[in-house]
Parts: structure tokens; sequence; C-alpha cells
């Protein structure tokens, strides 16, 4: 069986370019997540913003629940 050299070094030369760019597109990717995402999102809002959800101890029960009630409050809630 005969390898030639030139067939070899295109399939090493397709592998880096593949790598090389997988990894540029992924630092693209991830700075632009960086940017997009906000740096503290759980932080209290500024200025005339209020905050939504306002979380109660009734919404959350405790953790003595059963695997029925657990099931049902999951469904229920969708968390």
């Amino acid at each position: 069986m005969f390898i030639s050299f030139r067939r070899l070094f295109e399939g090493i030369r397709l592998i880096i370019i593949f790598v090389v760019t997988t990894f540029i597109f992924f630092s693209v990717i991830s700075f632009f997540s960086d940017v997009i995402r906000p740096s503290n999102p759980y932080r209290k809002p500024e200025g005339r913003a209020i905050k939504v959800m306002k979380v109660e101890e009734q919404m959350y029960p405790s953790q003595q629940m059963g695997a029925w009630e657990r099931l049902k409050f999951f469904y229920w809630y969708g968390e």
C-alpha cells in the first residue's frame, strides 16, 4: 500500500484548518455571548425599574414533600 506525501500533507492541512477555524468561531461566539449577557442578572433594579417576581415561601414548599407531591408541583409550576 502506497501513501503519497502530498495526500498526507493535504489531510493534515485540512485537519489544521478545521481546528483553527473551529477555535476562531468558538472565540467569536464566546465573545458575543459575554457582551450580550448581563453582568449580574439578579441585582436590584435601578431607577424606575421594578422587580417583577417576588419569591414567597408558599411558592416553594418545604423539602418534606413526597415524591407524588413534588411531581405534581413540577408539572404545575414547570420548575
